[in-house]
């Protein structure tokens, strides 16, 4: 059986010093396979998912015989699950939709790791610190402009 603890923490030693984050780490149930979403501060390539896949795939077949590892980015309209993607996209529009059931239009400004906080401006030029647990789902506003 997958250890999900064991299969993270050989990827947390991999990425060390690096500018690649884990967005998600998911062992599908009933089965050997590792679905694994990562992000990065620059644009995530396939070169870098390739990289880490061969160097998680060779850590964990000294441990296991058998298992899938499915290596990929979260997608662009994917909705953030950890701090480092909103710290990514500050300066970026993103669609907050909260809790108490607002839905915002606003940029980030800053992210305040310590407090788990953002900071947002919404069009109106009204600033905003809203605290990760006010918020329900966030996603990237997408413009072809």
């Amino acid at each position: 059986m997958l250890d999900k603890n064991l299969i993270e923490s050989k990827l947390t030693n991999i990425l060390e010093n690096s500018e690649i984050f884990l967005v998600e780490l998911k062992i599908i149930n009933n089965s050997n396979k590792i679905q694994i979403k990562l992000d990065k501060y620059s644009n995530l390539g396939l070169d870098d998912c390739a990289l880490i896949h061969r160097q998680l795939y060779n850590e964990l077949e000294t441990i296991y015989e058998d298992f899938e590892l499915e290596i990929s980015s979260p997608g662009l309209s994917a909705p953030f699950k950890v701090i480092e993607q909103y710290k990514k996209n500050i300066d970026k529009k993103v669609e907050i939709y909260t809790k108490d059931g607002r839905t915002l239009i606003a940029t980030i400004i800053s992210v305040d790791e310590t407090k788990n906080e953002i900071l947002i401006q919404n069009s109106k030029k009204e600033i905003n610190n809203l605290n990760l647990s006010e918020i329900n789902k966030t996603k990237l506003v997408i413009s072809f402009k």
